[in-house]
């Protein structure tokens, strides 16, 4: 990107303890509900250094927890792998996402496919046998895919993993227009014909008419969010609901109802987040 759309860096740690302090308060106060809990940003989470801190921190706090990330895979070396496994992690998701050498590189930008599938293979084959954690294989469930999705499946499943096809979620404009023209391009050449999906009617976003109690996202710096998307965003699009060093989680969601009523009456648009995003595209519309 040729412009920043976020501010590079991890959360503090002083951050995330609160985060993870409010939460353990809200399934104290609804001890029925499923908590999931997914130390993941929008990079990757086997880079920040107190990934495992804050495994052991979630579990110790929030018991019942079920924790899980995705990894793209390059970091997942014999020394990651053997931490990995002495963690509290439910489940690792690997995002191979492609499953051609070539498309990989182009894509990525990195031709890196052949290391990640074979730290796949070895995760795979390091398992204990008493460990319980789930180790899910990604591909994109995109066009280019759609020749591969037999063939992906088959292989992992082979050697005693899941595999799991993830929705592709087309970008919205604001990151479009951040793009360089090389980089516009090799989406509109590869993914054009999944974007097209977002032309259709709109409806009010799922995302929002989640079934779980309180479904956030709380960013590096502690900003409260409804959705994944949102944090693409700057926080001054909509969709910012609170800031967990000032605010509650449960009072702070109370907004959240706020944009539900936006979308019911179809004013997407006057949230800016929401009038260019596309990821309601490719859920599917919910009872609202």
């Amino acid at each position: 990107m040729n412009k920043g759309i976020r501010n590079v860096g991890d959360m503090p740690y002083d951050i995330l303890e609160r985060t993870i302090d409010q939460f353990a308060d809200i399934s104290k106060t609804h001890p029925s509900d499923y908590v999931s809990i997914a130390p993941v940003g929008l990079g990757e989470p086997l880079l920040y250094p107190r990934f495992f801190d804050a495994i052991s921190l979630i579990r110790q706090k929030i018991p019942k927890a079920l924790i899980h990330a995705n990894t793209n895979g390059i970091n997942l070396n014999d020394e990651m792998i053997d931490k990995l496994y002495k963690s509290d992690l439910n489940e690792l998701i690997v995002s191979i996402n492609l499953w051609d050498e070539k498309e990989y590189g182009v894509i990525n930008k990195a031709f890196l496919f052949n290391l990640v599938k074979e730290n796949a293979e070895n995760l795979i084959r390091k398992k204990p046998m008493d460990k319980k954690i789930v180790i899910k294989l990604q591909l994109l469930n995109i066009h280019l895919n759609y020749k591969y999705k037999s063939n992906f499946k088959d292989y992992w499943r082979s050697l005693g993993a899941s595999t799991f096809n993830r929705r592709f979620s087309p970008n919205s404009d604001y990151i479009l227009n951040l793009m360089p023209d090389e980089d516009r391009k090799i989406y509109d050449k590869y993914f054009g014909q999944d974007h097209n999906l977002s032309k259709r009617l709109r409806y009010p976003c799922p995302i929002l008419f989640h079934p779980f109690r309180y479904s956030v996202m709380v960013d590096k710096d502690g900003y409260i969010y409804p959705c994944c998307s949102s944090l693409w965003f700057p926080q001054n699009s909509g969709l910012c609901i609170g800031n967990i060093e000032y605010d509650n989680i449960e009072e702070s969601y109370i907004k959240v109802q706020r944009i539900r009523n936006i979308h019911k009456r179809g004013m997407w648009n006057k949230i800016e987040a929401c009038k260019s995003c596309r990821s309601w595209a490719v859920m599917r519309r919910s009872q609202s």
